[in-house]
């Protein structure tokens, strides 16, 4: 194995996990402020600059900000925070819950760009649901094909959600990973597992 290859136990994500994603449209008021309320100390100028390394194409895009968000989930987890474990996913064809509407400061405290446009209205495209994700050959063709969608979500937010060097200081940021993660991880899962039997209410779709 070259060190460009994935190791296996990073594509390992078990179906279970994958559709235990609560959405975050659908926790209360009171739970969305106090997970955003645990997720800004998190977004120091240095975690957010992390982003900047990821790799933004192909199967390394799922990955990296696969690695990104479980990293968010285990702090949230030593903080005492296990219910929002996996961490809840927004999908873009519905609004920004209010208390996600939010941006962390930088460490100085100066405040970074608010979000534009809290209600993109841009749902998943229908080459990246069930059926016809199975069509996609590979993990790298899914993730160039997913890229332009994902990046018209940000620019279409806006503020510094639109912003590739800071975007991540933007709690819902993470949650639209999720939910992207959720994508890939149903392809390997389902599309990628010969007999893997399912129900369709059970999709995180």
């Amino acid at each position: 194995m070259t060190g460009n290859e994935s190791k296996p136990y990073e594509k390992a994500v078990m179906t279970s996990k994958t559709f235990c994603r609560r959405d975050l449209n659908s926790l209360s008021g009171d739970e969305r402020a106090t997970l955003v309320g645990l997720m800004l100390p998190y977004l120091t100028d240095d975690l957010v600059a992390a982003h900047t390394s990821i790799v933004h194409f192909g199967e390394k895009t799922f990955i990296g900000h696969g690695d990104y968000v479980r990293k968010m989930e285990d702090y949230l987890a030593a903080a005492g925070a296990g219910r929002f474990v996996p961490l809840p996913e927004w999908n873009p064809a519905n609004p920004i819950p209010e208390e996600f509407g939010v941006v962390g400061t930088d460490d100085s405290g100066a405040e970074r760009p608010p979000l534009v446009n809290l209600n993109p209205g841009m749902p998943l495209p229908p080459q990246f649901r069930l059926p016809d994700l199975c069509e996609f050959e590979s993990a790298d063709e899914l993730g160039n094909e997913i890229n332009p969608w994902h990046i018209h979500v940000h620019t279409t937010v806006g503020g510094t959600l639109g912003q590739f060097r800071i975007a991540s200081a933007a709690p819902i940021f993470w949650c639209f990973h999720a939910f992207i993660s959720g994508v890939y991880q149903t392809w390997l899962s389902i599309c990628q597992s010969e007999g893997c039997e399912t129900r369709q209410e059970n999709l995180p779709f």
